[in-house]
């Protein structure tokens, strides 16, 4: 019996299992090769700002991770949250910087082999803050398996092994939101997107929604405005395609 055309997608929540996705797919070798199936998933991966107050110091901006867990340790009361615990916990700290990297490595002698990761501003924020200060397991450099992972490319195709695709910045339920709100958020992940991983390739045509929320009015507010003189990325970043799936698949 043809297996046909499968789409499976793992959400992770900031843990991926790449041992036991990696045995399955070795598992499903014989039979993918037999019956030409296809499949994808998706890593996603999530933190909020936990304490959105301006910083106690430096720049005029809400505080991220290390500057929350700072004030704290300093006999503030919030964040309620012990961020300590949630960034330091071992899995998240492999999942935040190398361990999707490692993963797809492993599942390279596939042709199409590859995989789709969201991984929303406010934990890009997080990360950056505690790679900078050197904190719980994070370094300066966090970024750059990430980096290393966006240059794979598949077999025939020339599709990305690690596809690192569009997410609303601060993870807000889009169909909740007016046009100007999705505009923005939009606009601010691709605004840090090659800080974080780099502009080679450039910003991934796939978007994936805030917990798969979709309302068909989102499509056409994928695509910038038309200029009218402003400065703004919105209006200066190139459109993508009409085409462009709302989560691409690298795989597929």
């Amino acid at each position: 019996m043809s297996l046909g055309s499968v789409c499976c997608s793992f959400r992770a929540y900031g843990v991926c299992h790449g041992l036991w996705l990696s045995g399955m797919i070795l598992a499903l070798a014989p039979s993918a090769r037999a019956e030409k199936t296809h499949f994808t998933y998706l890593w996603h991966l999530e933190q909020p700002i936990y304490w959105p107050d301006r910083q106690a110091t430096g720049e005029d901006r809400y505080e991220r991770a290390w500057q929350s867990i700072q004030r704290k340790d300093a006999g503030a009361v919030h964040p309620a949250n012990d961020l300590r615990a949630i960034f330091g916990l071992d899995d998240r700290v492999a999942a935040y910087q190398w361990r999707p990297r490692d993963t797809i490595n492993a599942i390279r002698w596939a042709d199409e082999a590859g995989a789709q990761v969201s991984y929303s501003g406010g934990l890009i924020e997080n990360i950056m803050s505690l790679g900078a200060a050197g904190q719980l397991g994070y370094t300066s450099t966090w970024m750059n398996p990430w980096r290393e992972a966006r240059t794979w490319r598949t077999a025939g195709a020339n599709k990305p092994r690690c596809d690192i695709v569009v997410f609303p910045f601060h993870h807000p339920i889009l169909p909740l939101c007016d046009e100007s709100a999705v505009r923005k958020e939009l606009q601010l992940y691709k605004a840090i997107y090659a800080d974080a991983w780099g502009s080679s390739p450039g910003v991934s045509n796939g978007l994936f929604p805030s917990e798969t929320c979709f309302s068909e009015r989102l499509i056409p507010l994928r695509r910038p405005r038309a200029s009218s003189g402003s400065s703004s990325a919105t209006s200066t970043s190139p459109a993508p395609a009409r085409t462009s799936p709302l989560c691409s698949a690298p795989a597929a």
